[in-house]
């Protein structure tokens, strides 16, 4: 069975391949010399912080994404280098609007910026969850296939 809607969301994207990785110092031997990558640093921490599909899958909401932001702070997670809140699958809609990924108005009322501002305003990062396929693990809503550029700068 053709997909005809994948081949007509290919159009949006700008369509580069990935640059090839070329420098031996990031190709996977280079993970076996004991050797921190990034500027060969130790003693850095990796990306920290609370994904929303781990506590709630697709069942989370606005208003405990902004609990456990607060939650964060409050219990001293993040002094300890706790900084992202990220939103998993469950929070778009089903569909894209005007071609753009939209939040799912009955869970995130207020919208992702207001979340976002909101999760910035603690000094946290906020982050959101997609899959370079046509729809995300869950199975109900669109992923970035054919929308990356897109998606990107939204």
């Amino acid at each position: 069975m053709t997909n005809h809607n994948r081949q007509e969301t290919r159009i949006a994207t700008s369509g580069k391949a990935p640059a090839e990785i070329t420098d031996p110092a990031y190709l996977f031997p280079a993970f076996s010399n004991n050797e921190v990558l990034l500027n060969k640093k130790k003693n850095y921490l990796p990306a920290m912080g609370w994904n929303s599909w781990n506590a709630f899958g697709s069942k989370n909401s606005e208003a405990l994404t902004k609990e456990i932001a607060d939650k964060l702070i409050e219990l001293g997670l993040s002094d300890l280098g706790y900084q992202y809140v990220v939103l998993d699958d469950g929070c778009y809609k089903s569909e894209r609007i005007d071609g753009l990924l939209a939040n799912e108005t009955v869970k995130f009322p207020s919208g992702f910026r207001a979340l976002s501002d909101y999760i910035h305003e603690k000094g946290l990062l906020f982050g959101m969850y997609n899959d370079i396929g046509t729809n995300l693990f869950a199975g109900g809503a669109p992923a970035t296939c054919g929308f990356e550029d897109v998606d990107a700068e939204t």
